[in-house]
């Protein structure tokens, strides 16, 4: 019979991914091996977040009024200018981790900083609520911030162990 069968590696294969697993059939001409699709299907994910990043840093500078009624937040004019200033370094590093993913041969410090951005944004957007700055709606985008963060790292993580293998 033809069934999956699972066996420990014991030494690295560069397609098999960290678990060091293969999963494979008896047949030699059934090797199951889909990591390049793990990394497509991330790519494409953090593609679509840069979009978002560059978009929503864009609606920031160009209307910080309507993103700080969203956010429940005070609008004045300095809180104004102020958001739409992290509304241009939205747009930057939404630009820059587009073109970090169209080209990620030298692009580890592109992939890192745009993590720690957004890591560093959704720590103060929830500190912001915390405080009572925003509302607690902005939750939501804190988890998006956070989730977009790991999904970062996890992605440099990928280009390291494809630069060894």
């Amino acid at each position: 019979m033809d069934v999956l069968q699972r066996h420990t590696l014991l030494y690295p294969y560069p397609n098999v991914g960290d678990n060091h697993v293969l999963l494979y059939r008896q047949s030699p001409q059934t090797l199951i091996c889909k990591t390049g699709n793990m990394k497509k299907y991330l790519r494409l994910i953090l593609l679509l977040i840069s979009i978002t990043t560059l978009l929503s840093g864009a609606l920031q500078g160009l209307a910080p009024a309507f993103v700080l009624g969203f956010v429940g937040a005070v609008i004045d004019t300095d809180s104004k200018q102020l958001f739409a200033t992290i509304g241009m370094f939205m747009f930057l590093f939404g630009g820059m981790m587009i073109h970090a993913l169209y080209n990620e041969d030298d692009n580890y410090i592109a992939v890192i900083w745009s993590g720690l951005q957004k890591l560093g944004a959704s720590v103060a957007v929830f500190i912001g609520i915390f405080n009572g700055v925003f509302i607690p709606v902005a939750a939501g985008v804190a988890i998006f911030d956070l989730l977009s963060a790991l999904l970062f790292f996890y992605y440099l993580k990928t280009l390291k162990s494809d630069a060894f293998s």
